[in-house]
């Protein structure tokens, strides 16, 4: 087996050029180098240097062999390093589950924050709707879920939380749908079939059955980027944010769905949540901190 003293001699002899430099460099007497490159090369049956001359010359199986030596020593250190920050408490990985249709803006600098002070933890982020992240953080698949709801709900009552912000959304479709519609707009169901366009979830992440509660005809769709580009091109209508779309509201490109079953506005507040029963991580804990900088700001 590759003695990693010996192989961290052998690229040091490399970067130095002799054997008398790569002794002072490390501390060593120069029969302790010559023994062991003898080592390495027994170990691996392979002739590393050419020592016809003064100076220790690589072959040109040692140069390619040198090369790949300097990547795994390299390896080497992180994976050391690596190690430390787990025994210190970092995360190996860091799950965030958010509402598809809270904007980036009111995480993402937080969450860069943190991630640039741990940059070894793994960050992984599910967008959803509905009940996606409160069932994904209640189940321990997530650790952070980002929400939006009233503030007198009872649900999150539960968790710890941070309220990030308010969101204002709002009931959309293009106008020129709209003109399109012959009869019935004074309800969503009498739109003569005009789906209403969704960001939905896989039943397997989420419980929440959305299609037992729909009102009338929906479109799935897997994210908030999707749904915009489809409202925006006639084909249904939808709850997005109104900082998302007002500069189209006030051009008249978009217009408020009117009498929807749902309030054509509506102001929720933005969510951070987590389970106080559940250990925290350096990662972790310094994200949270930074959330609370933002709420404390709100």
């Amino acid at each position: 087996m590759l003695n990693l003293g010996d192989l961290a001699t052998m690229v040091v002899v490399v970067n130095e050029g002799t054997l008398q430099l790569a002794a002072e460099k490390l501390h060593k007497t120069q029969p302790a180098i010559s023994q062991a490159i003898k080592r390495l090369e027994e170990t691996i049956d392979l002739k590393l240097f050419d020592r016809s001359g003064h100076r220790f010359v690589l072959t040109e199986s040692g140069r390619a062999f040198y090369e790949r030596a300097t990547e795994l020593l390299n390896q080497s250190t992180q994976l050391q390093h690596y190690a430390s920050l787990l025994a210190a408490g970092q995360e190996k990985s860091y799950r965030i589950c958010v509402h598809a249709i809270i904007p980036e803006s009111y995480y993402e600098p937080p969450v860069s924050q943190a991630a640039g002070q741990y940059p070894m933890t793994n960050l992984y982020t599910l967008c959803g709707s509905f009940n996606m992240p409160l069932s994904q953080l209640d189940a321990g698949r997530v650790d952070l879920a980002i929400v939006c709801g009233h503030d007198a709900s009872p649900i999150l009552q539960q968790y710890q939380r941070l309220r990030l912000g308010e969101l204002v959304t709002v009931n959309v479709m293009r106008t020129s749908l709209l003109r399109e519609l012959k009869e019935g707009a004074d309800s969503i169901p009498g739109f003569g079939g005009i789906r209403r366009l969704v960001v939905d979830t896989p039943a397997e992440l989420d419980p929440f059955d959305f299609r037992r509660a729909q009102q009338g005809p929906y479109w799935s769709i897997s994210d908030m980027a999707t749904q915009l580009r489809l409202i925006r091109a006639g084909q249904g209508w939808g709850q997005v944010p109104l900082s998302c779309v007002q500069q189209e509201l006030q051009q008249g490109t978009l217009h408020m769905v009117p009498q929807a079953p749902f309030d054509q506005i509506m102001t929720l507040s933005v969510w951070a949540l987590r389970k106080a029963d559940r250990p925290v991580g350096l990662m972790g804990e310094c994200l949270w901190q930074q959330l609370k900088i933002t709420a404390a700001n709100t």
